[in-house]
């Protein structure tokens, strides 16, 4: 038999270019490259015609559940699943003090698996695309390296990929998405109705949502009932069923649930399983390819992902029409080895006349990856450095270089060979191409290698390139018989200078009730030179300007109406989702007399400029002189704002349909 290689599948992404444009138009073409596993399938006697199943083992539907967010009552919402025989995922944002490994951890046991979540659960539309790609990754990066599991399947924060005011926001999200590795994504609308996804490469869900705090089940029912009664419309984009969104429901809400979701186990026609599984497959059963051999009327070349791509060895169902086949074998050569790996498989009948139904495991040398850690590398790890890993002597480093270029070297110092490895490269948005596959990383000890990537940025704008670059080098190997995975994550330093932007020019205080301050006495603020004291004695009495963390993460044409501090944190919860005012002051300046037009996602409850409160009309204020200005908005946040987290909103001021020249954030006191 001849030599079978693990080869390399490039998949062209056309509509992916870095800053949201074609590939055509940027004269690239980005690509998401990633190494697959060629085997040789023999199957004796007549032909047959063969298939792939949408869903394991050729069942109608895959059936899962998805649950959001660092919440403990998950842990409740664990054992209710396990008390039914109902499996799931859950979609975990960065360690916290009671939601770390442990935490992450059971959820990674009882037939549950763990997904993406993002780090900081931020409002992904607002941040640069350095921010978007580090929420992203290293969420991935460190619950995995928790969990010694693959996350493949994510869930957007807020279910906020796109907004109608920022058609860009969708590009560079789905871009740094794609880079990350991820696979999978619950909100069906980012993989379907996505122009910038390319068609076929991701999988996703149909939503079926009980109740987040309190179970609806009439709504379950007839949600159910849609998508049952009608199965080949419903499938137009998946066969996958997800219950969720959010593990909220108190113990007695948990009975409901249990007694709903009990109406529902059992049928033969679902492939209950967690959501890394069911993804893990759905990415073979997308990208797996099955090829006659030239000559050969019995043998055929399978060629799928890795299972560390796909993020678990599940075996991929193949449906064959035709008489009953004879002796089946999968062969595959041991990579470094002359060794053969041959697994006899049998058939087993389904559910038409003459089909059966043949289920091909990954061979024995690609197994589901068990053991998995991350080194640190680059100055933004400076004050919490990550050197010490699971791979003792393995060494890694990842760094730029002046020239446009990435250094990847790794030095095996442990006693044990890295066998059949991988190794792919991760850069953010900005770049031209965002995943680079090195080719195989076969390392004896006390051996070193050294990558250079070429790697040009087609972005220069200040949303692509603001913020701490991030860039990961990912390690997938077999040591001692165990499938590993290394990370090696790059943080670069943020410039968190202010800039004469939006972000950095405004002071905001608040937030304050409606029926609590007059806003008259707030006019005076936007006197020239006017003293930001005090409004009032609550921690959000005093102005505040954007911080560094909000100078790193979030798009320069967005107003920061919140602060980071804790105490502020703290006392603006209760305000979340309810109408407040905010005040935000900044002083611009005009080359030329000019009217300016002022709109924002938020409701402006009064306009002042120099001292005097301004009617605007079709937003546009009456002729002001040249030189600087002093402007003082009051935002009423509607239900649109909840204050436990940063919701920077867009602002646009223009003088003669371009933007102001703004001054240094006013002096707050």
């Amino acid at each position: 038999m001849p030599k079978i290689p693990t080869t390399l599948a490039m998949l062209t992404l056309c509509a992916l270019g870095a800053t949201g444009s074609t590939a055509a138009e940027n004269n690239q073409k980005p690509s998401l490259p990633y190494p697959t596993v060629t085997e040789n399938l023999i199957i004796s006697g007549a032909p047959v015609k063969i298939e792939i199943a949408p869903v394991y083992d050729n069942k109608t539907w895959a059936f899962t559940t998805r649950w959001d967010d660092n919440n403990l009552n998950a842990l409740n919402m664990q054992a209710a699943m396990a008390e039914i025989g109902l499996k799931g995922s859950f979609y975990l944002n960065g360690s916290r003090e009671d939601t770390a490994a442990a935490f992450a951890q059971q959820l990674s046991t009882s037939g549950t698996s763990v997904g993406g979540h993002t780090t900081n659960h931020l409002y992904l539309t607002t941040a640069n695309a350095n921010t978007v790609f580090d929420e992203i990754l290293f969420n991935r990066i460190e619950r995995e390296s928790e969990t010694d599991t693959t996350l493949n399947s994510f869930a957007f924060p807020f279910g906020r990929f796109q907004e109608r005011s920022d058609p860009a926001a969708l590009k560079r999200i789905t871009r740094a998405w794609l880079n990350s590795g991820f696979h999978s994504s619950v909100y069906d609308r980012f993989i379907r109705s996505n122009p910038h996804m390319p068609e076929g490469y991701a999988s996703t869900v149909i939503e079926v949502k009980p109740g987040d705090r309190k179970i609806n089940a009439g709504s379950f029912r007839r949600q159910m009932d849609k998508v049952l009664s009608n199965p080949s419309a419903a499938q137009t984009h998946t066969p996958v069923i997800s219950v969720g969104v959010h593990p909220w429901q108190p113990a007695a809400e948990l009975e409901k649930f249990k007694s709903l979701l009990a109406e529902y186990m059992g049928r033969d026609d679902f492939w209950y399983e967690n959501q890394t599984n069911i993804s893990a497959y759905r990415f073979q059963a997308l990208h797996t390819s099955i090829e006659p051999v030239t000559g050969q009327t019995d043998a055929y070349t399978v060629t799928r992902p890795r299972a560390s791509i796909a993020g678990a060895a599940v075996p991929l169902t193949l449906v064959l029409t035709g008489p009953k086949p004879g002796k089946i074998t999968l062969n595959s050569q041991v990579p470094g080895s002359q060794a053969l790996s041959s697994q006899t498989l049998s058939v087993t009948p389904g559910q038409q006349p003459d089909t059966w139904l043949l289920n091909l495991p990954y061979p024995a040398y690609e197994p589901t990856t068990s053991k998995i850690d991350w080194l640190s590398c680059g100055p933004g790890f400076a004050d919490t450095p990550h050197t010490a890993s699971e791979f003792p002597g393995i060494k890694v480093e990842l760094k730029p270089t002046q020239k446009g270029e990435w250094i990847l070297q790794v030095t095996n110092d442990s006693k044990t060979e890295l066998r059949n490895g991988s190794i792919i490269l991760r850069l953010p948005p900005a770049y031209a191409q965002g995943v680079y596959y090195a080719g195989k990383l076969d390392l004896k000890p006390n051996e070193s290698i050294s990558k250079t990537f070429s790697a040009e940025l087609d972005s220069h704008e200040p949303i692509m390139t603001d913020g701490a670059e991030f860039a990961v080098a990912q390690l997938d190997f077999t040591q001692g018989g165990e499938a590993c995975r290394l990370y090696a994550v790059y943080r670069g330093e943020a410039d968190t200078t202010a800039q004469n932007c939006v972000r950095d020019a405004f002071a905001s205080a608040g937030p304050f009730t409606l029926d609590s301050i007059d806003l008259q006495q707030l006019v005076p603020f936007s006197a020239p030179d006017a003293a930001l004291t005090a409004i009032g004695n609550t921690p959000g009495a005093n102005w505040r300007i954007s911080d560094s963390e909000q100078r790193t993460r979030f798009a320069r044409d967005r107003v920061t109406i919140s602060s980071t501090k804790p105490a502020w944190r703290q006392f603006a919860k209760p305000f979340s989702r309810k109408p407040s005012f905010i005040p935000v002051v900044a002083d611009f300046t005009l080359p030329k007399a000019s009217t300016v037009t002022i709109t924002s996602a938020l409701n402006i409850a009064l306009v002042a400029i120099d001292g005097q409160e301004v009617t605007l009309e079709d937003n546009a204020t009456s002729e002001l002189p040249v030189g600087s200005h002093r402007l003082l908005l009051v935002f009423n946040t509607g239900k649109m704002i909840p204050f436990w987290c940063d919701y920077p909103q867009e602002l646009k001021v223009l003088a003669d349909g371009k933007p102001v020249s703004w001054l240094p954030a006013p002096k707050t006191e």
